[in-house]
């Protein structure tokens, strides 16, 4: 009779925190490709600072928009409800994570 391996259980849980990284990195795909096409545009910079950085050693994903001095005008432009902007909107990232996640995750580290 043929025996069986063993179970490796350090590779189950692997596979399995890696499935669970994959789709939260799918959804991050999601949120910053939405909140980069709600992103108010003057001349594209805002727009073309977002980024998504994945942390494994976290298990999180953070998203942001503007580097350095443009992080300030980032911030001021998402949070400001009452500018008025021809293309885009303010709370860009907000929306599109509470859209994206739909509750599924906290917001309390929600930060640009």
């Amino acid at each position: 009779m043929k025996r069986n391996k063993p179970l490796d259980i350090g590779f189950i849980d692997k596979m399995v925190v890696n499935a669970g990284m994959n789709k939260i990195d799918q959804t991050g795909m999601n949120i910053e490709a939405m909140a980069k096409e709600n992103c108010p545009v003057k001349d594209g910079n805002l727009r073309s600072s977002g980024n998504k950085i994945r942390d494994d050693s976290k298990f999180k994903i953070y998203i942001g928009f503007g580097k350095g001095i443009s992080k300030k005008y980032a911030v001021f432009q998402h949070e400001n409800v009452g500018l008025y902007h021809k293309v885009g909107k303010a709370k860009f990232l907000q929306d599109a994570f509470d859209i994206c996640t739909k509750g599924m995750y906290t917001k309390s580290e929600l930060k640009m």
